[in-house]
């Protein structure tokens, strides 16, 4: 046989078709006057409202936070607080949980006039807010704030803890079928402050279509508090895989 064989990629960087998903649009970055979209449910949002509800309380002198900045309310004990804190302190935390759960609602609604967002019947929250009862029921009351304006889209939170569910996702970016006879993958999940390595074990015996992957063994590097370059960035991570294989 002679001539060129024309050679199809098992994958591709920036596939929108995976083994389990089509991939409509990532990335979305509207603008408006206020910048992008996106950014009004973030945790530094949440944060913001928290600080305008105790803002005329605390020139009242009766903020229950006292003097302690907003950025040193840790979310464990914001959720002890609405468990069965302080009722005013819980009341502040209230406040900021409606004021998030608006701002995704926004959010969610202009995300769902574009084309590539249209017919959406379910959006999965992640990050390290949705982990945690604050950011469930900011979650939940986004959804409920649709669903009562007749919006018939599903929000929930996503099923994996947020600082594993980058590297499990990793593994659905083949076809199955290339694990086949191995038993774990490296994955990296670079974000804007951290970047975590890890094994993550396949499960394909439990599950064919590797819905039971789970990371087995990980590291975490807080990038964000350094001031690196690139190369030592990419040293650093060697490092931490190499670190990984070993174990």
């Amino acid at each position: 046989m002679s001539g060129d064989v024309k050679k199809i990629p098992v994958a591709g960087h920036g596939s929108l078709r995976l083994p389990a998903v089509d991939v409509d649009g990532y990335n979305v970055e509207l603008r408006d006057d206020e910048g992008f979209v996106g950014d009004r449910a973030s945790r530094r949002a949440f944060g913001e409202s928290l600080e305008k509800w105790r803002e005329p309380l605390r020139k009242l002198g009766a903020d229950p936070f006292g003097e302690r900045e907003t950025e040193e309310l840790g979310k464990k004990e914001l959720e002890a607080i609405l468990a069965k804190g302080d009722p005013e302190a819980a009341g502040v935390v209230q406040g900021a949980i409606e004021d998030f759960a608006q701002e995704l609602a926004g959010v969610i609604r202009r995300f769902l006039k574009l084309k590539s967002w249209r017919d959406t019947e379910r959006i999965v929250v992640g990050g390290g807010f949705s982990f945690g009862r604050i950011g469930e029921l900011a979650i939940g009351r986004a959804s409920v704030i649709l669903k009562s304006e007749d919006t018939p889209v599903e929000v929930t939170s996503i099923h994996n803890h947020p600082d594993e569910a980058g590297l499990i996702g990793a593994v659905h970016l083949a076809p199955s079928w290339i694990f086949s006879g191995h038993d774990a993958i490296l994955a990296v999940d670079i974000g804007g402050t951290n970047i975590r390595a890890g094994v993550v074990e396949l499960n394909a015996n439990k599950a064919p279509d590797l819905s039971k992957a789970c990371v087995w063994k990980s590291e975490l590097w807080r990038h964000g508090d350094e001031k690196v370059k690139r190369d030592e960035a990419v040293e650093r991570l060697v490092e931490m895989l190499r670190g990984l294989i070993r174990r």
